[in-house]
């Protein structure tokens, strides 16, 4: 296994890179000297066991934390976002493992929560919600209520509000952890639809079959540290293992 791009092909230029990333919370270093690079069009899984910093690193790049040290870079330019709203301007959207929906409102009504800017009425975003379902294989009922809702329609409504805003980087930390095995295979196939469109696509998993069908690339994290990683990950699942 190897960090190094692929020499069969010229690696494409990073959409964000992540050089010498530190971040400490008290005595406690969640993530030490990390270095990796996300490219357009691609799934890049972040694989590690709880407590290896994944959600930390997530949290870095959506905004909600900031580095101690290192520096990150997005479409070659510096990039310190001083919270989630900058990453969202900026085309970063991130699926939380714990959703953020208002139960006893409907699902375009969720959608719509702070969007003053770039405004969309309410029949224009659920005709909008219509059409990504058609395009990304989301059915959803835009007028349905978050409460009568399964988990993972809930969890697909979290999607939509992020494909809504067609970000150029989508972050998923955990996303399967709580979908029943068909829901999971419906994820994925999102994913890959969504990496298929030139974005890219953060993945955060501990789950080597979804490794295995899925991912591009592999970041392997532990301790906090770059452990390992892989180009070819499905032929490289014994050494992922063994850097987990």
């Amino acid at each position: 296994m190897s960090m190094s791009p692929d020499l069969a092909a010229p690696a494409a230029e990073p959409l964000l890179s992540l050089q010498a990333i530190t971040k400490r919370f008290g005595s406690f270093a969640a993530l030490s000297d990390v270095s990796l690079d996300i490219r357009p069009a691609e799934i890049h899984c972040i694989l590690g066991e709880n407590g290896a910093g994944k959600s930390t690193l997530c949290n870095l790049i959506f905004g909600v934390h900031r580095p101690d040290s290192g520096v990150m870079r997005y479409r070659g330019d510096p990039f310190q976002p001083a919270g989630p709203a900058d990453s969202l301007a900026q085309g970063i959207a991130m699926v939380h493992q714990h959703f953020s929906l208002v139960s006893d409102m409907t699902v375009v009504d969720n959608v719509l929560l702070g969007r003053e800017r770039g405004v969309l009425k309410r029949k224009e975003c659920a005709a909008k919600l219509e059409k990504l379902a058609v395009e990304y294989g989301l059915p959803l009922d835009p007028y349905a209520r978050i409460e009568d809702l399964s988990v993972g329609e809930r969890q697909r409504v979290e999607i939509v509000k992020c494909l809504i805003r067609d970000p150029s980087l989508f972050v998923l930390d955990e996303p399967t952890a709580v979908l029943l095995p068909d829901e999971i295979a419906a994820l994925l196939d999102v994913c890959r639809r969504v990496a298929s469109g030139g974005r890219a696509v953060v993945l955060v998993t501990h789950k080597l079959a979804e490794i295995k069908k899925i991912a591009d690339r592999v970041t392997v994290l532990r301790g906090g540290k770059v452990v390992g990683g892989s180009s070819t990950p499905a032929a490289d699942i014994d050494g992922l293992v063994r850097a987990m």
